[in-house]
């Protein structure tokens, strides 16, 4: 009897929380952690715009994205058609030394049988040079291999009119130094060999 009433007595006491209590207390403090763990409702508002405000940016940037290369694409254009004509005067040049070539040749071999006509020798040469250049203008491999080499010939720092000036006057002084330098020397060996073939 003694030690149940000791018992209830340490149940009762003020430093103790009675079992009923501690589950009360427990319960309670679950709630809390629920409560605590959810966000409040205007954090989820808060989360929303910014998940809008991130989505519009990012049309925003897609817009700009999709509108940045057409000033790459006019660009890339105008520099490839400034190329494409450096590589349709190099066909046309061909075609003229092509023409130049074919018709003095066909007049060369006409003139061991007989006397050539010149009028139709000079359409023939024409008619063939502008076929064969236009013939590898056509062509993919050497259309492609001459624009190349026109694209880096564009790339090339070509010199100012100033600049090929002063390099031309350097050339030519030099070159007439080099030539009085080596003639007086010229002129001192031919007197001396003079000198040993007299004696």
């Amino acid at each position: 009897m003694a030690q149940e009433a000791k018992r209830d007595d340490d149940e009762t006491t003020p430093g103790g929380d009675p079992p009923e209590e501690k589950d009360d207390v427990r319960a309670a403090d679950g709630d809390g952690g629920d409560d605590g763990g959810e966000p409040p409702d205007g954090d989820d508002e808060s989360t929303d715009d910014e998940s809008t405000d991130d989505a519009g940016g990012g049309d925003d940037g897609g817009d700009d994205e999709h509108h940045a290369p057409s000033a790459d694409i006019g660009t890339v254009g105008t520099r490839t058609l400034g190329i494409e004509r450096y590589v349709q005067g190099a066909y046309l040049a061909a075609a003229l030394i092509l023409f130049w070539v074919i018709q003095k040749l066909g007049i060369a071999i006409w003139n061991q049988f007989t006397e050539p006509n010149t009028i139709a020798m000079t359409a023939g040469a024409a008619v063939a040079g502008l076929s064969i250049a236009y013939g590898l203008y056509r062509n993919p491999r050497v259309n492609k291999l001459t624009t190349e080499v026109a694209g880096e010939l564009s790339k090339v720092t070509w010199p100012s009119r100033q600049e090929t000036y002063t390099s031309t006057v350097v050339v030519i002084v030099t070159s007439i130094v080099a030539a009085l330098y080596l003639g007086v020397w010229d002129f001192i060996w031919s007197g001396l060999t003079d000198l040993i073939y007299k004696v």
